[in-house]
């Protein structure tokens, strides 16, 4: 590896950063209860969600390899910001309900 130039990952990390949102969609869905403020979050459901977001997230890092194994390093760390972002304003959410 001999260098690492930003500006030419500029691209594959925010194509990274909206497959990460993407991802923690089914997430989002799954705890939809719990972000309402409600108290009827399902665990099975929770796992779903979790499951069909790393299910997105595992084949979209697949397919970079396959296809562009020169970006791959920077999907994935724009995949990962983008779904802990989302991660972290879902628990603001629910700790400011929870407060109110």
């Amino acid at each position: 590896m001999q260098g690492f130039d930003l500006t030419s990952q500029v691209a594959p990390l925010a194509l990274g950063a909206v497959v990460g949102v993407f991802a923690f969609a089914p997430l989002a869905w799954a705890l939809r209860h719990v972000l309402a403020g409600e108290n009827r979050g399902s665990m099975v459901q929770g796992v779903l969600g979790l499951m069909v977001s790393c299910g997105v997230a595992g084949l979209t890092i697949v397919l970079v390899h396959l296809v562009a194994p020169a970006e791959l390093i920077a999907v994935a760390v724009g995949e990962t910001a983008g779904f802990l972002v989302c991660l972290i304003v879902a628990a603001a959410v629910v700790m400011a309900r929870s407060e109110s």
